[in-house]
């Protein structure tokens, strides 16, 4: 205010005030509560540096500044468990009460188990609560005391508790609060000075349920350690999208029954000793196990999809008892994962040990079939996607679509299909991540008409000829950002164009403008299995009449 007051009448009218002047936030106004004891009592002391410096501040432009001594205003720290304390009672709960910070990071896998028992107390009856980030604890505590008592709150958080099934369960209930997000960071990179130097990727998202403001800030970084770029949007979503308040929530099938299923590939839980033979190692038995050797089938993960490495697999379902019995190689493996399986903590691992020639878990088409990895980096345009043969084996990096048409494999290799995937999904860091049940059963592939699956069927063609042209580059050659093949990026832009047709949509719409269209047609879907599902006639002995 001071500031203000000194650009609007002059530099030198208010110097030499006293310092105290027009000051009216306070230390004693700040409450926090700390986990570790030694932790507690630096906050204390950092709290007062930190008023220290904006005193400085303010002397620089005042030549002014509040004398600190003696020390009798101070913050309030508690030390304790945050998520066991009633905070309503530790500080004054109004309209004007400001909630933030950068609470614990722990995923749903790395946490301890104080941590599980303090995220199943928070989510205590709530559907897939008990499968969310720590941090989203504070979520859920901190809207029920706003909810009741009004105020804003702003959290640092991990970037994942806006991807994949997280937003629908953390937002359900944020919604049913009366919860909105007011302002939001989307994902940038956040790095600290400690030893180790933990990098991790953020997202800020400030919520309300008083409905601030009809526009709302949304800050994007073209990457993770780029500068922000502010938008003032009408809505922001629980994926930080300004689009519709639409909860994309798993799904066993597909939205349309004539959607080709997606499956995980053939998990093999073995220990590498079926699944993982590397090239020198397959040679050594064909030259020394001409049973074993009968078996021996190319496999693909992610890693050799992507790169094309080569990989090998023992593929021994079906296979001869007794060729098991009579090759040493066969015996030995098969032995090995016997062991393996028998001394998983797992009960279906223990149980699959009196089945240890097979791989653990089976979906191996009968078909040529599309596979697609699980992860992809984020630094590609387009999901790296290709087709094989029967004969080829797959591992569970990868998910596969058996006997997929050319009308699929054009859909999922263009933009609006990553468009989407990118702000639905879970990301590994910042890479991107493929869903079956949250991704792919929930897009809402158009109906297409007789011509348009013809020229989409010419277009991914296309892709595949352009492909084909280079057949000595691995598909992660191929889709370099900066080194893809002119000729195969112009073979995607075909794609796109005949899926942004099928969608109401030009060539040059934006990524904005096609998630609109994209979560207005899945609202629309939703509602028409909901309102296609058959009426249940109640019986008079049903109605008590």
């Amino acid at each position: 205010m001071i500031a203000r007051l000194q650009e609007i009448e002059g530099t030198q009218a208010y110097v030499g005030l006293d310092g105290t002047w027009g000051v009216n936030i306070r230390l004693s106004q700040f409450h926090g509560i700390e986990y570790e004891e030694w932790s507690s009592q630096i906050a204390q002391v950092a709290m007062f540096l930190t008023e220290h410096q904006a005193n400085l501040a303010l002397e620089e432009i005042t030549g002014s500044s509040p004398s600190l001594l003696p020390l009798g205003d101070s913050a309030h720290i508690t030390h304790g468990n945050a998520l066991r304390l009633d905070w309503s009672t530790l500080w004054p709960m109004t309209d004007k009460t400001f909630i933030f910070g950068n609470p614990p990071f722990s995923g749903y896998s790395y946490q301890n188990d104080e941590q599980r028992e303090d995220t199943e107390l928070i989510w205590s009856g709530i559907p897939s609560g008990g499968a969310v980030d720590y941090v989203a604890n504070w979520y859920l505590v901190t809207a029920r005391l706003l909810a009741k008592c009004g105020g804003r709150a702003a959290f640092v958080s991990t970037n994942s508790i806006t991807q994949g099934e997280q937003p629908a369960t953390i937002w359900g209930q944020l919604s049913d609060l009366g919860m909105e997000i007011d302002f939001a960071h989307r994902t940038f990179a956040w790095e600290n000075d400690a030893v180790g130097k933990a990098a991790v990727h953020c997202v800020i998202v400030g919520f309300s349920n008083r409905h601030y403001t009809t526009k709302k800030e949304l800050w994007s970084y073209a990457s993770v350690k780029a500068r922000p770029t502010l938008s003032m949007v009408k809505n922001i979503n629980g994926y930080l999208l300004d689009a519709p308040n639409v909860l994309i929530t798993s799904r066993s099938k597909p939205l349309s029954g004539t959607t080709q299923p997606m499956v995980k590939g053939n998990q093999p839980t073995d220990g590498g000793f079926l699944s993982n033979i590397d090239d020198s190692t397959a040679e050594q038995i064909r030259k020394t196990d001409p049973v074993a050797a009968k078996y021996l089938r190319r496999l693909i993960g992610a890693q050799e999809l992507i790169h094309d490495d080569i990989r090998w697999c023992l593929w021994l379902k079906g296979a001869d008892s007794s060729d098991i019995r009579n090759s040493r190689e066969l015996s030995r493996r098969v032995d090995e994962v016997r062991k393996l399986r028998e001394a998983s903590p797992k009960k279906a691992t223990q149980k699959d040990a009196d089945r240890p020639s097979e791989f653990q878990e089976i979906r191996h088409p009968t078909s040529d079939y599309l596979a697609i990895p699980r992860v992809s980096s984020v630094d590609r345009d387009y999901f790296p996607i290709a087709r094989f043969g029967v004969e080829t084996i797959t591992n569970d990096s990868l998910f596969i679509i058996a006997d997929a048409s050319l009308t699929t494999f054009g859909f999922l290799n263009s933009r609006p299909f990553n468009v989407w995937n990118k702000a639905v999904s879970g990301r590994l860091k910042s890479d991107t991540r493929i869903s079956n049940t949250i991704t792919y059963n929930n897009f809402p592939f158009p109906e297409l008409t007789t011509d348009q699956r013809n020229r989409m069927e010419m277009a991914a063609q296309g892709v595949l000829n352009a492909r084909a042209a280079r057949p000595n580059e691995s598909l992660a050659a191929l889709y370099d950002k900066n080194a893809m093949p002119s000729e195969l990026r112009a073979a995607h832009r075909v794609v796109d164009k005949e899926v942004l047709e099928t969608l109401g949509l030009k060539l040059d719409s934006t990524d904005e403008a096609i998630l609109e269209k994209l979560f207005t047609l899945y609202t629309q879907a939703t509602a028409d299995l909901f309102t296609s599902e058959p009426k249940v006639k109640k019986s008079k002995a049903s109605t008590g009449k």
